[in-house]
């Protein structure tokens, strides 16, 4: 009777050892997950990065077009669907004037209708002026869709649309 006992006793010591070392375990998974999830968002910002630095090696090159090249550039550009977030309200402003049909959606409106995107050609995403939490709706909502994304830094309305006209 005490064998019994003592069997119980020590399988029921193990069991409680096993399931300390699971719960350890799979908190070393989720710490990996979280880690690698990180790592994935650390990489699209470098992505971001080196595209906002090549497009500002490239607007020299820009400058230099011929002007009949530039003026195709810039009717292309305004014929296509756009959604542009972000930048500045006066920014906006003058972006409305130049291509009236793009759909400009403000850099403080956090809940916008993410469905605007569909059946755009390009999302436009004004890095110097947006808030995060748009930011992350944004690229995810791109990613799903897989659609053009162009990160624009600067503050000229025609360099933007030489870029999409590109």
């Amino acid at each position: 009777m005490l064998f019994i006992f003592w069997g119980r006793h020590i399988a029921k010591i193990k069991q409680e050892k096993l399931n300390a070392i699971q719960l350890e375990l799979d908190r070393e998974k989720k710490k990996n997950r979280e880690l690698a999830e990180a790592a994935a968002i650390k990489d699209e910002q470098i992505k971001i990065l080196q595209n906002i630095l090549q497009e500002n090696d490239s607007r020299p090159a820009a400058a230099d077009a011929d002007e009949g090249t530039k003026a195709k550039k810039l009717e292309l550009a305004k014929n296509l669907k756009a959604v542009v977030f972000g930048g500045h309200p006066n920014w906006q402003a003058e972006l409305k004037k130049a291509a009236p049909d793009y759909n400009i959606v403000d850099a403080d409106n956090y809940g916008f209708d993410a469905k605007i995107m569909d059946k755009a050609d390009v999302v436009v995403i004004k890095t110097d002026y947006m808030a995060h939490a748009q930011w992350y709706k944004v690229i995810e909502r791109s990613r799903k869709l897989k659609k053009r994304v162009v990160f624009f830094s600067g503050n000229s309305i025609e360099e933007l649309l030489l870029k999409l006209g590109e």
